[in-house]
């Protein structure tokens, strides 16, 4: 595909009108506490946001309901269900095999909830914090909108990836993805995947 627009304004390494995310870097959005769509260039706003949100994240990781053994969910279990491509992006779909997201999910809810007022008085929306209600991983976006037909290429990813998503050379019909840890990151780059290493991840916390 080519892309109606070709003036990214974001260098010569994003003219393809397609990014594929590398296999490193696929990620399931547990929740998105303040999006780049929002976001400042003042640094100190910045600091107060990720220690705010960061503290958040550590307190809702202590609440009884939080994922561990004490309550037999001390791993995230995934398994392949589907997958979709759109306008804008192509995603894998996931099963949750054990309640584990749920509950993170719920925690990370309920901790916002109880500091609404404390948020607001350092200058942070509450409402900002956006929780999925699929489980995905994004494996490709569209930098500009394709000018070939949304129908078109949805019905050529229904005939010729979907039938294999489940086949031995893909994923398989049996293959569990397991993780007992959840990292909080810090997109700096929007769209992009997110490298492992201290500028990105804020916050690593174990079941």
């Amino acid at each position: 595909d080519v892309a109606k627009d070709s003036s990214s304004g974001i260098g010569p390494a994003a003219a393809a009108a397609v990014y594929m995310y590398p296999p490193e870097c696929l990620h399931v959005t547990i929740s998105t506490f303040h999006p780049f769509t929002k976001r400042t260039t003042d640094k100190s706003k910045q600091a107060v946001l990720m220690e705010q949100w960061r503290d958040i994240l550590i307190h809702a990781s202590q609440r009884p309901e939080w994922p561990s053994s004490r309550n037999n969910k001390n791993k995230l279990k995934f398994r392949i269900c589907g997958a979709q491509i759109g306008q804008k992006a192509g995603i894998l779909l996931w099963e949750e095999l054990t309640g584990a997201l749920h509950d993170i999910r719920s925690c990370i809810s309920r901790e916002t909830v109880s500091r609404v007022d404390s948020l607001a008085k350092v200058g942070i929306d509450a409402n900002t914090l956006m929780i999925p209600n699929i489980v995905h991983s994004t494996f490709l976006r569209f930098h500009h909108v394709p000018m070939s037909k949304c129908e078109d290429v949805q019905a050529k990813f229904s005939n010729l990836v979907l039938p294999h998503l489940f086949s031995d050379d893909m994923f398989g019909s049996d293959l569990v993805v397991e993780t007992d840890q959840i990292r909080m990151v810090c997109e700096w780059t929007p769209y992009m995947h997110i490298p492992c290493n201290d500028d990105h991840v804020l916050l690593e916390v174990s079941l």
